[in-house]
């Protein structure tokens, strides 16, 4: 009876588990066909048995036309499996395999995920297909390479060279031009630092506040330096920084330029311009003096022999002329004074002679007094703090004309009431300031000359003061009148 009893119960038990398999199969069912990515179901000989909605929907077409095809017809328009075709690698591994695979004739690119599903006997039944589609992710990578490439390319044939380093001065990254410039190869710059090749590197405190100031804001840092070659060798270099984000760590990216032949043409065009110079200044040396010597011919030749031709007609006045001849003598007297006051005229104008004679000092308040406040300009005051200032005749003659200049300038256009000129001694230099209260200018405006309202004047002025080794400097703004001061190096006169 128990084992009537025990065979009735397992009967029951099978009964039961029947029972329950149409219902587990409608629930798989279900699982498989709300699977979101395109998946279908295979036998081993890869022809398929069954296939999602996800499947059919990608395909465009129900999902009994693919029962009995092989997988490598519908995905690849091929017979036989594609070359690392992950079901035939499941096949001899017997486990899962996955690949990223084409469908040609979908063209679109999947993630593919193959499971076997094996029997008790570990034989296998069936092949669970799953395709995850992942053509944008490969458009992005692709278009990621591209970029990438063209940026390594360009980078390669920047004419600069590219260092970047992160905040230690580590080089992390160099391009084939600094490699060129320093004779490094790649490999070895990119296990220097930047000391290894900047003589005035800089701290790592110094780089993280050039950093967070750049990526503040500020489009990049110019800096000059001098950079060691690996034969010893040095160059000069002109350097653009900016900061940039490097596998998440701050780096500091530096265009390097090797500004050799730019500076060798620097030191060229310095050395012809202070040619150029000397040229001028001895030009203009020789201008004065010769002036000079033509004034001095005028006063000691033409002026002394019409004084005694005046002074000759004068004495013969004194014998008995009829009143026709006295009155010519009279008018030739006139005459002969109004030559001698215009060759008195020509010798200032030529070279004032008080400048020579009498000093600096007195021929500048002369030429204040005569030339610009007697002939309506405005109120002139001169000072001069101590005693005679004596200069060697260059250095009176550059001053004077540069005084004269300012003084014209302000005349004709400053529309000043009154002009004050200082003359100061400070050890072995000479302080000459000239300050008005007229309509002021720009100063930012001053640099190259420029024939305007007297610009010319004031470059021509700096050139022959720099040259002799002294200073000049201007301030002024507009309505608030003008402030020159002129220093000179004193060399006295033999």
């Amino acid at each position: 009876m128990a084992k009537v009893r025990q065979n009735c119960d397992e009967r029951r038990k099978r009964n039961k588990a029947k029972a329950k398999q149409p219902a587990a199969s409608t629930e798989w069912g279900e699982v498989f066909q709300a699977i979101g990515q395109p998946s279908f179901i295979l036998k081993p000989d890869f022809s398929i048995i069954a296939c999602n909605k996800a499947f059919a929907g990608l395909m465009g077409k129900p999902a009994e036309y693919f029962i009995g095809k092989k997988c490598s017809e519908v995905l690849h328009g091929k017979k036989n499996a594609p070359e690392d075709c992950p079901m035939e690698k499941l096949r001899k591994s017997g486990g899962f395999e996955t690949a990223e695979m084409e469908a040609e004739t979908l063209g679109r690119t999947f993630l593919v995920s193959c499971t076997p599903v094996l029997n008790k006997a570990g034989t296998l039944q069936r092949i669970i297909h799953i395709a995850n589609d992942i053509t944008a992710h490969k458009q992005m990578e692709r278009k990621i390479r591209e970029s990438e490439e063209s940026f390594r390319i360009l980078l390669e044939n920047l004419p600069d060279g590219v260092f970047a380093h992160d905040l230690d001065g580590r080089i992390v990254q160099v391009n084939k031009r600094a490699c060129t410039m320093t004779g490094y190869t790649r490999q070895e710059l990119t296990s220097m630092t930047v000391g290894d090749i900047d003589e005035e590197s800089i701290t790592r405190k110094d780089r993280e506040t050039i950093w967070n100031r750049l990526k503040k804001g500020d489009s990049f840092l110019l800096v000059n330096a001098t950079h060691r070659r690996k034969d010893g060798s040095r160059y000069p270099a002109e350097i653009r920084i900016n900061s940039v984000t490097l596998n998440n760590r701050p780096v500091m990216l530096a265009l390097v330029q090797d500004v050799t032949e730019r500076k060798q043409d620097e030191e060229k065009l310095r050395i012809y311009q202070e040619q150029l110079k000397s040229l001028s200044a001895e030009l203009s040396y020789a201008e004065e003096r010769e002036r000079r010597r033509i004034a001095i011919g005028i006063h000691d030749n033409i002026g002394q022999k019409l004084a005694m031709a005046k002074l000759n007609l004068q004495f013969t006045k004194d014998s008995p002329l009829d009143r026709r001849a006295l009155s010519a003598i009279d008018n030739a007297c006139k005459m002969m004074d109004e030559i001698i006051e215009d060759a008195h005229s020509l010798i200032f104008d030529l070279s004032n002679p008080i400048l020579y004679e009498v000093g600096l000092e007195d021929a500048i308040h002369s030429f204040m007094k005569n030339a610009i406040q007697d002939k309506g300009g405005p109120n002139c005051k001169f000072v001069s703090a101590g005693g005679k200032i004596n200069l060697d005749d260059d250095t009176k003659v550059v001053l004077f004309k540069a005084v004269r200049e300012l003084l014209v300038n302000t005349f004709k256009y400053a529309g000043a009431k009154n002009i004050k000129v200082g003359f100061l001694q400070h050890g072995n230099e000479v302080e000459i300031t000239v300050e008005d209260d007229g309509a002021g200018f720009d100063t930012s405006k001053l640099g190259l000359p420029s024939e305007k309202k007297g610009r010319f004047g004031l470059f021509n002025i700096r050139e022959r003061i720099e040259y002799m080794g002294g200073c000049l400097k201007i301030e002024s703004r507009p309505g608030k009148g003008t402030r020159v001061v002129m220093t000179a190096p004193m060399k006295k006169s033999e």
